[in-house]
């Protein structure tokens, strides 16, 4: 390729790759930034043709831990023996000879189409045929330069549905932060947007309108979505899964939890909430006013989580 064609494939990967990173920086959700390093090590092999399979293969690798990452974001599940698989298009390059390094890394792209083509979500079944796409692509990229225009286009495709189809999630922690100063920790807020109540994770005593696994009624009842209000526990573990993925978790009971464990252990509770919304830079938000806490408990819960919204 001349330099001219290699800088006009290369541009457009590299504009996905300061969108999708930008999108990283403001909504912290990790699997932003690994698609990022995926396009940028695509955008570096069709810039310097001797690098392509090297590249490729990091794409495979990047890409394989965006999506493992991206569907745990949308599951609400950890996937992480899943990440094991991620170097294996890296040790193909490495290892293997030039044919079986190809056919491995188109493997392992094609694997995380297939992925994304199982999910219900328009978007992502979109993203799943781009993806089939690209591996195709861009492993007959190394036999024919055509391809590589091909890989160029697709990946371009690829990285417009990433950004402007982002999970409504990360638009809405983006819409929120610009109406309120989020910092990581815990806030209480009197109100939120409804659009936040549909995609955080909500412990209410308010049962769900529809029952999405992100919505969990506490009660004494039993039910497929109910937890026990003394159930600090499990509250707690469900809520730092989520926490750890860069979600946001609302709580819409402090009053009830309070009557039913009393406050110094709902404090205790709240304040491993907050490190550990402050370790993943994360935000838990309690709803309610604080009014018909006394002086004393609201001074405490200043001291254990910071003089912040309290």
């Amino acid at each position: 390729m001349q330099l001219v064609e290699q800088l006009i494939l290369m541009v457009p990967l590299l504009v996905v790759y300061v969108l999708l990173f930008y999108h990283y920086h403001k909504s912290r959700s990790n699997y932003a930034i690994y698609y990022a390093l995926a396009f940028l090590s695509l955008g570096v092999g069709l810039a310097i043709e001797s690098t392509y399979l090297a590249s490729i293969s990091f794409l495979s690798f990047f890409y394989w831990l965006a999506t493992i990452r991206l569907l745990e974001h949308l599951e609400f599940e950890e996937k992480q023996e899943l990440l094991y698989a991620s170097p294996v298009p890296l040790a193909a390059y490495i290892f293997f000879p030039r044919l079986l390094a190809v056919i491995i890394i188109f493997v392992a792209l094609s694997l995380t189409g297939f992925m994304m083509l199982m999910k219900k979500e328009k978007n992502i079944k979109i993203l799943g045929a781009l993806t089939l796409i690209l591996a195709l692509v861009s492993a007959l990229g190394e036999y024919k330069s055509f391809f590589r225009y091909l890989s160029a286009v697709i990946g371009i495709s690829i990285g417009y549905v990433i950004v402007a189809g982002i999970s409504e999630v990360d638009l809405v922690k983006i819409k929120l932060s610009e109406e309120f100063e989020i910092k990581p920790g815990i806030m209480f807020l009197e109100s939120v947007p409804r659009d936040l109540l549909k995609v955080a994770l909500v412990f209410s005593r308010r049962p769900p309108e529809k029952n999405d696994g992100k919505w969990f009624w506490i009660t004494k009842l039993e039910g497929k979505n109910n937890i026990g209000p003394t159930d600090l526990h499990k509250i707690l573990d469900l809520a730092v899964k989520h926490i750890k993925k860069g979600g946001i978790v609302i709580i819409d009971c402090l009053e009830y939890l309070i009557l039913e464990n009393g406050f110094e252990r709902v404090l205790k509770f709240l304040a491993q909430l907050r490190d550990y919304a402050i370790m993943y830079n994360s935000t838990v938000i309690i709803l309610g006013s604080l009014d018909k806490l006394s002086e004393r408990e609201r001074a405490m819960l200043r001291s254990s989580l910071g003089d912040n919204n309290v």
